[in-house]
This record gives structure tokens, sequence and C-alpha cells, in this order.
């Protein structure tokens, strides 16, 4: 039988027939060894040699129990601000009682760090990472999960809001130098986990080298006002100096109350940012700290779906560097909200080399200046289609195909509305779903999925065509 040299690890043993028992020197001790049932230390070893048929067995089971061992070694962990025990974690008597307290050269992937409700401060930060399909989960503590509930020391007002208190001049989950890739944080529903952060700080900060396959869930980040600010006020600083960051997804979590920017981010590919509200977006010094809602720097591969975007004193989603490539922004809302109008921008570019930017399914509402899609940026293979443009200027330049939208002003578009009446449903009060009759209603280009899901979550059944708008 046709045999294959395979390398073993040095301080393990192994034998002919594939189980880690006896060792070999080199090919003709094969044989004898297995024969004479000899064990030798391994260190003396560094290669057997298996028939292919088992070459293929022996990489099955490996691969089996590294799966197993992975699953089997998974440990909950628990963090209690109440917590009076040893602190060490075990459950929630012993559990953690502070981030700092966390020891993380005892979390390995796969493992689940359960925080009860209740008020914490100062930084958390992330001192391991997880691995693909064995990310490390830090979520709030429900009353639904069984190994919460179960552990000793539980009490039904662990499920409760984590308050997480940040001082300045810190982020409130700090991830620096790559580690905390492959980590979810989770509040588990809206607001279950509140960020309260200061002049100078962030909610969550991405820092120094990239990391990769972080996912941020129901985190809401409340500001300090509209301050006369020392530093940047972030609520998601997710901005990395070096390499690039990948499958960074930000889901339902909330920016409010200041901040000179709800997020920044950079050097990022295949982000996702989804289902999130970002308002009030302030400072008292914007010439120092300028005001964008969402600051994009390099970024590629990464769709904005879903969001809420509103109260917007400058930029709303704001592109400012040279060659974006393949962002898809569906199903948002962009809208004035109820602060005077300043220069609010809904979506704006500006840097050179944009290309396959795909608008579709939007509503901007009131906003004084609109959406800059014009120069000084250049385009190539962008769309503009499906959305409402109701009381916004919108500039579009070259390398932009427009069409089936509806305007509230002119339009020479084919397939758009122009001149429109109100096609809302109580637009004093920020409703923007389509009242009965409306002009946006089956009037749309059918783009299919992921495109024809509302922001009600709704898929359009009609075979008449798609409505216009978020909704």
């Amino acid at each position: 039988m046709e045999a294959d040299w395979v390398p073993w690890n040095k301080n393990k043993f192994a034998c002919g027939n594939g189980s880690p028992l006896f060792p070999c020197r080199k090919a003709n001790d094969l044989l004898p060894s297995v024969r004479e049932n000899r064990r030798m230390p391994f260190k003396s070893c560094q290669y057997v040699r298996l028939p292919s048929g088992l070459k293929k067995m022996k990489q099955l089971i490996l691969w089996l129990l590294c799966a197993l061992s992975t699953s089997a070694n998974a440990t909950t962990w628990y963090v209690n601000s109440a917590a009076s025990g040893n602190c060490n974690g075990v459950d929630w008597t012993n559990a953690w009682c502070n981030w700092s307290s966390i020891k993380w050269d005892s979390v390995n992937p796969g493992d689940i760090i359960y925080v009860a409700g209740g008020v914490y401060s100062g930084q958390l930060t992330i001192g391991r990472s997880g691995r693909a399909k064995s990310p490390i989960t830090i979520e709030r503590a429900r009353s639904t999960d069984a190994a919460a509930t179960s552990a000793t020391g539980w009490k039904p007002s662990f499920d409760s809001q984590i308050v997480h208190n940040v001082p300045r001049g810190k982020a409130g989950i700090y991830i620096n130098e790559g580690i905390g890739s492959f980590v979810i944080i989770d509040g588990r529903k809206d607001a279950g986990w509140r960020i309260n952060i200061s002049d100078a700080s962030a909610g969550v900060e991405i820092d120094q080298f990239a990391a990769s396959n972080v996912t941020l869930r129901y985190i809401q980040v409340n500001g300090p006002g509209v301050i006369m600010e020392t530093g940047d006020v972030r609520g998601f600083n997710l901005t990395p100096k070096r390499g690039r960051m990948s499958n960074i997804v930000v889901s339902h979590c909330e920016v409010l109350n200041g901040c000179d920017a709800a997020m920044y981010l950079n050097l990022a590919d295949n982000a996702l940012v989804e289902y999130c509200s970002f308002h009030g977006q302030d400072s008292k010094n914007p010439a120092q700290y300028h005001t964008n809602v969402i600051y994009c720097g390099t970024v590629t591969n990464s769709t904005f779906q879903y969001n809420r975007l509103y109260d917007i004193q400058v930029e709303g989603l704001f592109f400012n560097d040279p060659n974006i490539q393949n962002i898809r922004i569906y199903r948002n809302l962009f809208y004035q909200g109820s602060i005077p109008k300043n220069s609010g921008r809904a979506l704006q570019f500006t840097g050179k080399g944009n290309t396959n930017i795909l608008v579709y399914n939007n509503t901007f509402v009131d906003l004084p200046v609109g959406i800059q899609l014009s120069s000084p940026g250049t385009y190539t293979a962008c769309e503009f289609k499906n959305n409402i443009v109701f009381g916004c200027t919108l500039n579009l330049g070259p390398g932009w195909a427009s069409d089936y939208n509806l305007f509230s002003g002119p339009t020479s578009e084919p397939h758009s509305i122009g001149n429109a009446s109100n096609p809302f449903r109580n637009s004093a009060n920020f409703d923007y779903h389509l009242r009965p009759g409306s002009p946006a209603i089956d009037k749309g280009l059918k783009l299919g999925p992921p495109f024809d899901v509302n922001f009600d979550g709704n898929a359009k059944a009609s075979s008449s065509g798609s409505n216009i708008g978020a909704y």
C-alpha cells in the first residue's frame, strides 16, 4: 500500500497504525516498533509513515477531536458588580466583581462571560481573542439563559440593564493591538448595555493594530451632552492605525446626547452597520471637533442598512477618503428631526475613486443641504434608485445612474416622480411610513433580495413593483 510521511507533535507518542503509542526513528523502524510493541521517547522521532488511506482517516479523526475539544472545553464565566465571594468568576456568588478582575488568562475561545445588570465603572479592556467558529461572547445575562440561572447565586434582578460609567480620556470597551478579535459583545435587548461617556472618551474603541470579526450588539452610548470638548468624544471609535479591520458588525446600537461623532469607521473591509439609531451629535466647539454622525475613512465591501440618522448638524453618513468601493446603503432613514436646521447633509462623498456605490430605498427628509454625491468626488458604476428625497436637495455627479425615485421638487429622470405630494403617514411626528394612496407605493424598481425587505422587516409581495423609500 502506498504510504505517506506525516509530521507528529514532538510532545506526544506515535505509532505506525496511527495511535499515539509507538514512535519510530526512521522508516525501517516502523514495522519492528509496532510488532515488538516497543515504546520509545518521542523526542527522538520526527516523522511516521502512514498508508495513504489511514492518513485521510487520521485527518478526519483529528478534525473531529479538535471540534469536540473546543465544545467540551468551553467555560461559562460570571461578572457581577455586587458579588461578595472569592472574585474568581466561577459563579454569581464568586463572580468577577469589576472589569479589571477578569482573569483573561483563564478565558479561552468558545467561552461565555455573563454580565449581571448593575453599575460598573472604568474601562473593559478585552484581553483575549476567540477563534473562527469559537468566538468569546461577553453578554448581559438573561433569565432565559439556563447556564446563567442555574449558577450558584443567581437572582432575577441580574436580568437588568448594564450601566457602564467611563471616566474622561478612556473608552468603555477597549480592543487594542488586535487582541479582541472573534469577540461578541451583546447587551441582548435595546439599550441592554448602556455606556455613559464623558469628555475625550469613547463608548467602544478599536485601537492600534486592527481587530477582525468583532460583533457589537444592543449597546447604547450616552454622550456627555453638548459640551466644550477638549478631546474627541465618539460613540464607536473604530479607527485602527495599522492593518485593516474585517467583519466588523455594529447592530441594534444607539448613540445619543452629544458626541462629535456617533461613529468613526476607518480601515474597514466587510463592515456591517444595521438597525442603529444615531442622533443628536454636536459640540460647543465644532471648529475644533467637527460634527459627523458616521464618518468613514477607507471602507470597502460594506453595508449600511435599516439605520435611523436624525438631528443631523453637519454630515450624516460621510465618506471622506478616496477609493471607497462596493458599498451598499439601503433602507435607511435620514431626517432633520427636531433641532434647528444648520447645514445637515444626509449622505456625502468627498474623495476620488468611488466605485460601485449602491444607494437604494432610503428616505431623506427636510435636510437643508440633503445629499452631496458630486464633485470633488469621482464615481464609477454607482446607482441611486428607489429613494424618497423630500424637502432635500440632491447633487449627483457623473458616474451615477439615478431613477425610480420620488422628489418633492422637479425631476427629469424617466421613471421618477417629481413635484410629489407628501407621501408620508405623519411627517410632523417623524413617522415616515407611507400613507394610504401614497405616490411612492408600487412605483419603484423591483430589486430583489436583500433589498426587497423594508424598514419594518417585511418583504414586498406586490407583483406590480417595489415601494419607493425605506418602507
